[in-house]
């Protein structure tokens, strides 16, 4: 495996050094930080600069001399500051890069007009809805459930829209795509990414039957537009196990998974996280 050196900022007596995976991360991606020789305990903050987006904090875990921990990089960011200080907020090292460009297509399709135009009673539910959703992908527990690399959830499937594609529905300019669209026949078993616990087994209008499962510290997966799910709530699933079956349920064109990842709260790219070398996801921190 190869690492790649991104800073090291040496101070008396120490010095650290911050690897970074993959190497080159384009907006909206997961990526790994890794620092060495930082000593302990240290803080990760990470800056989005000029986006908009707040600042971060991670506190790294130590495992076996390294620390480790897992970042979401949102989608309109172009720069990514990350700086590793001590408790009292020493600077130990830090590095300023800028992103690798994300190709972002058109995703143009036509819907029912309920799902564009709901009624204001509608309207009621799905921010209801929402405000559950958010309440759920906030949470941020001290655990680490994964259980090595992540699993492909469909045998076979088809990318229909990828992440961040630009949507027009029925002619109107609606928000980037929120996850990836893998197309497979009906009734296709869908099954978990990573191991963790069942936060959400529901029916929601827009994502039809829709599960998250949270991965610990603030990392979540989500299934929608499912058949039918097999897992309840609170239910501990292992990775690579079935928790349901591919649908059209929800403002869906056809049968497919709609598959998104949360990392503390900022929606990345799915398939992102198979760009992390597996061994980096063994570790428990």
């Amino acid at each position: 495996m190869v690492l790649m050196l991104l800073a090291t900022l040496p101070i008396p007596a120490r010095g650290a050094t911050i690897l970074l995976f993959p190497q080159r991360p384009r907006p909206g991606d997961a990526a790994m930080v890794m620092v060495k020789g930082a000593g302990n305990p240290v803080d990760l903050v990470v800056r989005f600069p000029n986006s908009g987006e707040p600042s971060r904090v991670y506190q790294l875990r130590e495992e076996k001399g390294e620390r480790v921990t897992l970042i979401g990089i949102p989608l309109k960011a172009r720069e990514l500051l990350l700086r590793v200080r001590s408790h009292r907020k020493i600077q130990i090292a830090g590095v300023r890069l800028t992103l690798a460009p994300r190709k972002t297509p058109f995703s143009r399709i036509r819907l029912p007009r309920r799902y564009l135009t709901p009624s204001r009673e509608l309207q009621k539910k799905i921010a209801a809805q929402r405000r559950m959703l958010r309440e759920v992908l906030s949470r941020d527990g001290d655990y680490w459930y994964p259980e090595g690399p992540p699993v492909i959830p469909l045998s076979k499937y088809r990318q229909t829209t990828p992440f961040g594609a630009r949507r027009v529905i029925n002619g109107v300019r609606v928000s980037p795509h929120s996850g990836v669209d893998m197309a497979a026949p009906t009734g296709t078993p869908v099954r978990a990414v990573f191991s963790g616990k069942v936060v959400l087994a529901s029916h929601l209008y827009y994502t039809g039957n829709t599960l998250v499962l949270d991965h610990g510290r603030g990392f979540f997966t989500l299934y929608a537009h499912l058949k039918s799910f097999s897992v309840p709530t609170g239910a501990m699933v292992r990775k690579g196990e079935v928790i349901g079956k591919v649908g059209a349920t929800g403002r869906a064109t056809g049968p497919h998974l709609h598959l998104g990842a949360y990392v503390e709260g900022v929606r990345v790219d799915p398939l992102s996280l198979f760009s992390i070398p597996s061994s980096l996801w063994a570790i428990s921190w």
